[in-house]
């Protein structure tokens, strides 16, 4: 059913887990696989997937996982087929049943885990990742709930593992450039944005926000063929980061990396 070998994603989903003292949680593999209706044969027809990832319970980054949210349910994304690790957010954010669980890093790799399941080469997988995010020893970082958190390399190897047919990776914590260097040689086809370098702090939200919402602006089609993709997202998203952080530009600093794939479009025509 998956390109990558099933044996060799458990044992790499296991030995994270291990190395961090974590352990998955069956309630929440549970209910996703259940939300995921896994099939057990291979299917042709493409699927799109998404997982939100958001340690931090601070309104402004609910207010991101609302916003990339409500955008993945205009693009065509079903609401099942979106996993959401975040905070039990106020009901003019999200509806709290959308919400799968904590943004711990065992239910990332518990989500990780059943998408393996659920996924093929013929699917495309949304990853946004929000947050705090911090460097150590040139390791790019992102903060998850509580005390766990995962490096860009780890993160990286969750996705190679998911084996999807397009993986397009949205990150806006600050030093979010080392996830998106990440997949500069990745084996599949990628698209990773972020909105800065690997190297500056910035302001999620302002980069975030446009990006999301530029999916359904007509003024983000700039080749004006009728549909917003990736790149003319990213860069409408990017002009506006630039101008709300003028004229601190190293904070502004956004990243656009592809493997294998230049651009796409994500969603439902």
């Amino acid at each position: 059913m998956n390109r990558f070998s099933k044996a060799a994603v458990a044992i790499t989903l296991a030995s994270l887990l291990a190395s961090a003292g974590c352990s998955p949680s069956p309630s929440l593999e549970s209910r996703i696989d259940s939300a995921l209706q896994i099939q057990s044969i291979e299917h042709s027809k493409k699927e799109s997937y998404a997982l939100i990832i958001n340690g931090d319970p601070s309104k402004i980054h609910i207010a991101n996982v609302s916003t990339a949210y409500s955008a993945l349910l205009k693009l065509g994304f079903e609401k099942d087929r979106i996993i959401v690790l975040s905070e039990k957010s106020p009901q003019r954010y999200i509806p709290k049943d959308s919400v799968s669980g904590q943004a711990t890093l065992g239910n990332l790799v518990s989500a990780a885990k059943e998408l393996s399941k659920a996924v093929d080469g013929n699917d495309t997988v949304v990853f946004y990742l929000t947050g705090h995010g911090y460097t150590s020893a040139d390791c790019s970082i992102l903060q998850l709930y509580g005390d766990s958190d995962i490096y860009s390399a780890d993160f990286c190897g969750l996705v190679k593992n998911i084996g999807a047919g397009l993986s397009v990776i949205v990150s806006d914590q600050c030093y979010s450039g080392g996830f998106a260097e990440e997949f500069a040689n990745f084996p599949g086809d990628a698209i990773a944005v972020s909105s800065v370098d690997a190297r500056h702090e910035t302001s999620c939200s302002t980069f975030s926000i446009p990006f999301w919402n530029s999916f359904s602006e007509s003024y983000a089609d700039l080749n004006k063929d009728g549909a917003v993709s990736v790149e003319e997202t990213f860069l409408n998203a990017s002009k506006e980061h630039r101008k709300a952080l003028y004229p601190n530009e190293d904070c502004a600093s956004s990243e656009y990396v592809t493997s294998h794939v230049d651009d796409a479009f994500i969603g439902k025509p």
